[in-house]
């Protein structure tokens, strides 16, 4: 992927996501997970990738896509853009139409948002 902007083939359609502090004090990490719900655009061919954002400093622990409860895959993060802070995450199999993407991570708590 070489565009600043996300690919259309896949858009996201609801977020769940929940963070947890390790401490108030420094230096605190912040622990996260998301499901994100994705619809596939199944006008245009299954994408071969999936674009995330995600700060130099996020240290992702966990992806999987699951196209029910019972069927998930691991997936692992192929490329990393620091120059446009985007993870690039390489799909071994076709997208279904909808699916659930998961993601674990970490990152230290700091006074900037980027990523």
């Amino acid at each position: 992927w070489s565009s600043y902007r996300l690919p259309t083939g896949v858009v996201p359609v609801a977020y769940n996501l929940t963070l947890e502090l390790s401490s108030l004090h420094p230096p605190a990490l912040v622990y996260g997970k998301v499901a994100i719900e994705l619809r596939r655009n199944v006008s245009r061919p299954s994408p071969r990738c999936l674009i995330l954002h995600a700060s130099p400093e996020m240290s992702i622990d966990g992806l999987a896509i699951c196209a029910n409860e019972t069927s998930c895959t691991a997936l692992h993060v192929a490329y990393y853009d620091a120059e446009w802070a985007q993870l690039q995450v390489e799909l071994r199999a076709e997208l279904p139409h909808a699916a659930h993407l998961h993601v674990r991570f970490s990152y230290p708590l700091r006074d900037k948002l980027t990523g």
